[in-house]
Formats: C-alpha cells, structure tokens, sequence
C-alpha cells in the first residue's frame, strides 16, 4: 500500500493538492472555518449512485451496492456552488 501512495502522489500531488494562492481561495477558506470550523478548507465533496435501468450493454453499469448506476461525484465552494463533478458508470469509484 506504501508503494501505491508513494506512486500516486508522484503522479498526481502536485496538480490535485495544492494550498490556497488567490485572494478569492483564501476567502473561500475563511468562510468554510467560519461555518462549518474546519480551518483550511477550499472545497467540500460528496458522492452519490443514482439508479438507472439496465442497458443491454451493462457490463461495467453495476455499482458497489448490486444494481446499475451513474457515480457521481461533487465539488462545491463555501457558497454551494459546485467546482467540479465527475460522472461516471456505477462500477468506476470517482
């Protein structure tokens, strides 16, 4: 597992996982410590499976749970408003 995470953050650290530089991201992180009191915080994130009917296709389309799905995946700021999303099959984990 080490050997996972060491190569993952190789890949991908730098350009998922960064500290807050403009005004606006240091806002968003003030507001976030304000309401909800966890300092350093830029965006929020959730995940939900949202049942589909079977395809005839449906190799890939089962999620976690047993049944078809789309995986989907938000971003949102300190206002609700979303940042970035990612909608996927049911059996590709976000």
């Amino acid at each position: 597992m080490d050997q996972v995470v060491e190569v993952l953050n190789s890949c991908y650290l730098e350009s998922t996982v960064r500290l807050p530089q403009t005004l606006h991201e240091w806002h968003v992180v003030s507001i976030f410590e304000r309401v909800c009191g966890v300092p350093n915080e830029v965006g929020a994130i959730d995940g939900s499976l949202f049942p589909v009917r079977r395809f005839a296709d449906y190799e890939g389309w089962y999620c976690r749970k047993g049944f078809p799905a789309f995986n989907m995946q938000v971003v949102v700021d300190s206002n609700k408003r979303i940042m970035s999303f990612s909608i996927r099959s049911g059996s590709q984990n976000v």
